[in-house]
């Protein structure tokens, strides 16, 4: 049965709220004398409430909606519209057209000698590209904007991430520092908006990269393959010997650590032994870790290897505490198979795995759902949605996981805690438009 969606009612509904005045009202006071005051007074107050029920339409639409009843109503995408008839598009373009490459960043690409990354910033509206031992930065929704360079490493870039850092460590002009990931080091950069004379701030689009020589940290010889940074300003570093690593980062040295540092989190005892001894106890060559997401609003942290094996870590409650395994999913393909339509999605031949290796993970909103958490897309589009908790049949959290407390946690409106990471549904890849 294909899911409705609420009908537009905010359209009829909004246009009579304003429209339809109360013409029997009688205008009393010193309004009286001025008939246009009055008017504009009960014009405003109609706004306002047309105001108000707009927003209570959205909410009530968001509160009876959850991505999880759509897709268990629902076996195939095309059996319900995208959006409501008459609502604003979801995905609106930053820019009316597609720009091509700075000049500068298209020659540093033709002498490539090792390796080049690219990706987006939005937090400060810029794109980057990382090429040999060069980074640049410029404006993706401006036509001719001058690339911003840095080139202050001797060694090959592997990995590039963007954080808003903890408040009172930087100056107040360091806005947001880029981790700038090398073969041999980790590197902060704070990313400043240029100043104009006097001390006015110019143009907020500008801005420079300013070193931060203190704050830097060797690799340890392992190459750092990508980069996750926190609300809170936490970074988190996945590396290619398949472990998880974190950058502390204080306004000064104290006598426990210094004022920057790398702490591995994953391994256990293995990160006490030599090198050679994992392999003869028979835990197997690690896996690279291809990329890490942050769920800033549960506090949970996710890692997807290169072998599509998802890792889950409890951050906390507040998302401070040190991360804690929880859950993993080391066979992608089975648990795919396991969800809701997953059997027709995913067939079983040899073909079919190849192109069912995950490619991209993103934490799902609360605003979309309550009960799903984190979706994975395969690299010929099929999509998988997870779940962190059990679920009832009947679609609702499970208060019985393991830890005490539970039931009394919920009472109190704690949010509950990551257990387990079980596929819930999994769906085809969407169709070329």
């Amino acid at each position: 049965m294909a899911a409705t969606a609420p009908p537009p009612v905010w359209q009829s509904d909004v246009f009579r709220n304003i429209t339809n005045y109360d013409t029997s009202q009688q205008v009393q006071g010193p309004q009286a004398a001025n008939p246009s005051a009055g008017s504009r007074a009960q014009s405003g107050e109609q706004v306002a409430e047309a105001y108000r029920h707009v927003r209570q339409v959205v909410t009530d639409a968001r509160r009876d909606f959850d991505l999880y009843d759509l897709l268990a109503s629902t076996r195939r995408e095309d059996t319900y519209q995208p959006y409501v008839q008459g609502w604003p598009s979801l995905l609106r373009a930053t820019s009316p057209t597609l720009f091509d490459l700075p000049a500068m960043v298209q020659e540093k690409y033709r002498t490539c000698q090792t390796m080049c990354f690219c990706g987006l910033f939005p937090q400060i509206k810029r794109a980057w590209a990382s090429i040999d031992n060069s980074l640049f930065l410029w404006r993706y929704d401006k036509s001719g904007d001058v690339p911003v360079e840095y080139c202050g490493e001797d060694q090959a870039i592997c990995a590039v991430g963007i954080v808003k850092p903890k408040p009172g460590v930087f100056l107040e002009a360091i806005h947001h520092i880029i981790v700038l990931c090398t073969t041999v080091e980790v590197v902060l950069l704070g990313v400043c908006p240029t100043r104009g004379v006097g001390g006015m701030a110019g143009d907020p689009d500008d801005i420079t990269l300013q070193p931060l020589p203190m704050y830097s940290v060797p690799s340890d010889n392992v190459v750092m393959t990508c980069v996750a940074a926190s609300s809170a300003g936490r970074i988190f570093l996945g590396g290619s010997d398949g472990h998880l690593y974190e950058v502390l980062y204080s306004a000064a040295d104290s006598w426990r650590q210094k004022r920057c540092t790398k702490v591995r989190l994953t391994g256990g005892l293995q990160q006490y032994l030599p090198s050679f001894i994992p392999s003869l106890l028979g835990f197997g060559a690690p896996t690279a870790v291809d990329k890490l997401a942050v769920d800033n609003e549960r506090h949970i942290l996710y890692a997807l290897t290169q072998s599509s094996a998802i890792h889950v870590f409890d951050l906390g409650a507040s998302g401070t505490e040190t991360p804690r395994k929880v859950a993993e999913v080391s066979d992608f393909y089975a648990a795919a198979s396991s969800a809701t339509n997953g059997r027709e999605v995913f067939r079983g031949s040899s073909g079919e795995r190849k192109t069912a290796a995950v490619r991209h993970i993103a934490p799902i909103g609360t605003s979309e759902s309550q009960k799903l958490h984190l979706v994975a897309v395969t690299a010929d589009g099929r999509r998988v949605y997870f779940t962190t908790t059990y679920l009832r049949m009947n679609s609702y959290y499970s208060s019985s996981y393991s830890g005490a407390g539970t039931a009394n946690q919920q009472q109190a409106g704690v949010q509950e805690r990551p257990t387990t990471l079980t596929a819930v549904f999994a769906r085809s890849a969407l169709p070329h438009v």
